[in-house]
């Protein structure tokens, strides 16, 4: 229960939402709702966090060209629809509503993605073995 929100039912009913045996907040939680996802880079480039994120929640994933280095191999039309501009987002975007069986390829090739690549043990186990390699190289150069 937030402050504000006790004995209040009037202010309850306006700001949360009632969906699938789910309470949701109504201006928020949205993408925790939503199958598809706009993921961009950020400025400069920079890593785009919401991506990996959306990977996690397997969430089919509408992004500009990818900037940064992942943990795993991705691809894009596999793992996730490209954009370059405003109407070749949009366009994307509506390609997810129409076409629910891409839709679905993209979440589960995210959902896959996310298990072998992005949870935290698969990123300490990749870690981990790219240190020993890196150990094992400066050994055999010395």
């Amino acid at each position: 229960m937030s402050d504000g929100y006790w004995q209040r039912p009037e202010l309850n009913a306006e700001r949360f939402l009632e969906e699938a045996g789910a309470r949701w907040y109504r201006t928020g939680d949205l993408v925790r709702r939503h199958p598809i996802c706009i993921a961009t880079s950020g400025l400069h480039r920079s890593t785009g966090w919401k991506f990996a994120e959306y990977l996690a929640m397997s969430r089919a994933i509408v992004s500009e060209k990818l900037h940064m280095r992942l943990p795993g191999p991705i691809a894009a039309d596999t793992h996730y629809l490209e954009f370059d501009n405003f109407e070749s987002c949009v366009t994307a975007v509506a390609r997810l509503f129409e076409d629910a069986g891409k839709r679905n390829a993209l979440m589960h090739a995210a959902a896959t993605y996310s298990l072998h690549h992005v949870r935290p043990d698969a990123l300490v186990a990749e870690s981990l073995r790219r240190a020993l390699a890196w150990r094992e190289t400066k050994r055999q150069a010395s």
